[in-house]
């Protein structure tokens, strides 16, 4: 995953990194079209160019919306189960409550397991395919903490299946969370978004090479509307490392009661 780097980026790097690029794209071909093309011919070459802008135009805005919405929908999805991960763990920590359970041993595990979720995961090093190691083992230590006092002795039947319920909660939503969150624009379909907006400022840049400087503001506007548009693109393809992305409040409100003791016996 090689583009892995940039969507981690921040977001206002992204918007003047893309600009800079697409300026020395328009600059570049704005200098070549006005070397290659003698002063005569330059009509003749605007209107061979000027049919194409309208169909560059259009698909690349067509691309970049399509993906900027399937896009939002993946994170806006990330944010639910983020939100279903806090209510899952919400419910164990009530169900610790429960007579005849140890519930500081697995409240003490559920804080743990918590708080290096949003360590890792928000740090952007648990987007890969597999569970980070750090992960793992808070989330073992929870399991194994939880199926303890499920399995104890005298503890009602009622009860073991409440605790292991909200176990399997959030052990379920964890593994929803890390599937939506190793999404990305595949590397090649992110090239071909570049490849597009590079071919409508070049094109646009040539199409202005009869009217001088005055054309200049329609290259700076397509220059600001292609670089913006693929920066918000990579800005909302990273659940947990982008700059738009899922917020990891609601997790760290079941910590800070856990700590505040809303969640105690009696």
């Amino acid at each position: 995953m090689g583009t892995d780097g940039i969507f981690g980026v921040n977001g206002w790097v992204l918007v003047g990194a893309s600009i800079l690029l697409f300026v020395l794209v328009a600059v570049l071909a704005r200098h070549v079209a006005e070397r290659v093309v003698a002063e005569e011919h330059r009509s003749r070459v605007v209107s061979v160019v000027s049919p194409l802008t309208p169909a560059l135009a259009a698909l690349f805005s067509v691309m970049v919306a399509f993906t900027v919405v399937t896009e939002a929908g993946y994170l806006r999805t990330g944010q639910t189960l983020a939100s279903d991960e806090a209510a899952a763990s919400s419910r164990l920590a009530w169900a610790s409550t429960s007579p005849g359970v140890d519930g500081a041993a697995i409240r003490g595990a559920l804080i743990d397991y918590l708080e290096t979720v949003v360590r890792v995961d928000w740090s952007g090093r648990g987007e890969g395919e597999r569970t980070p190691p750090a992960i793992a083992r808070a989330l073992g230590r929870l399991e194994s903490r939880t199926r303890e006092q499920a399995t104890a002795a005298g503890v009602p039947s009622a009860v073991a299946t409440e605790l292991l319920a909200a176990l399997d909660g959030v052990t379920t939503t964890r593994r929803e969370l890390v599937s939506e969150a190793t999404r990305r624009v595949p590397a090649g379909y992110l090239l071909m978004l570049v490849l597009a907006g590079v071919a409508l400022v070049v094109n646009v840049s040539v199409l202005t090479l009869a009217t001088r400087r005055r054309g200049l503001w329609l290259v700076a506007g397509v220059v600001l509307v292609v670089s913006t548009s693929l920066a918000l693109l990579v800005s909302v393809s990273a659940s947990f490392a982008g700059a738009l992305q899922i917020d990891h409040d609601a997790i760290d409100r079941v910590v800070v009661d856990i700590r505040d003791g809303f969640f105690s016996e009696g």
